[in-house]
């Protein structure tokens, strides 16, 4: 499933070097989806569904991974009418400058939507207490773990030194052979590659778009399907 690509030797302080944004393709416009009202199915296991494996990098220690985060991502902006906001050029500029407006359309990864969507987030570091397991990754006592995403039921992608996995996550319960070293301060942002009909393609901050005016809440329909809004 895998695993994520950028971080330093096992046991450093530091974060290695890492390479230049790289922008992904441009997203079509959206459609919006076809999916059956009805209430949320429980998931189906850490391994059915996972974001995206395609991975880049902010710079040191800040990373951009594909799809949103959570077993069961959040929000679900469903977008009733245009509205003016504004976006960003790329996921790592840190302030939207781009005048945008979105079309209407359900914006989410579970949706029948052809887009982009990236999550934006920073490095959380452990250190083992001692000897264990991740995955299939023998972890010694003083070794440093970093957490580059979350995935859903208490899973994340790990880094140690130049292996990465799929595990439970350090630090999730006390006992569990991990002490935490540094945690991000980097906030979170979910992002969607909109089509804005000023004709540019702008990244927008999904839970900024919920703010507006003409967007509702969108709704679970099944693990893996969302549905607009009810009325």
């Amino acid at each position: 499933m895998g695993a994520l690509w950028l971080l330093a030797a096992c046991g450093s302080t530091e974060p290695a070097a890492t390479p230049a944004p790289v922008e992904p393709p441009p997203a079509a416009a959206p459609a919006r989806s076809k999916g059956a009202k009805g209430k949320g199915a429980k998931g189906k296991g850490k391994r059915e569904r996972t974001a995206d494996t395609e991975k880049t990098s902010c710079g040191e220690g800040v990373l951009v991974n594909g799809g949103w985060e959570g077993e069961y991502p959040s929000p679900i902006p469903d977008v009733r009418e245009p509205v003016a906001t504004k976006g960003r050029k790329g996921p790592c500029q840190p302030e939207p400058t781009v005048a945008c407006t979105v079309p209407p359309g359900l914006y989410h990864p579970w949706a029948e939507i052809t887009a982009d969507f990236r999550t934006v987030r920073g490095v959380d570091r452990y250190r083992a207490t001692r000897d264990l397991k991740l995955d299939d990754i023998d972890v010694s006592a003083g070794t440093e773990v970093w957490v580059t995403a979350y995935h859903g039921e208490g899973y994340c992608s790990v880094k140690v030194g130049d292996r990465e996995a799929q595990a439970e996550c350090p630090g999730m319960f006390e006992g569990d052979g991990f002490e935490e070293v540094a945690k991000s301060q980097v906030p979170r942002r979910q992002l969607v590659r909109v089509a804005c009909t000023e004709g540019a393609q702008a990244w927008i901050d999904a839970d900024a778009l919920m703010k507006l005016p003409g967007v509702r809440e969108g709704e679970i329909v099944e693990f893996g399907k969302v549905g607009p809004a009810k009325d």
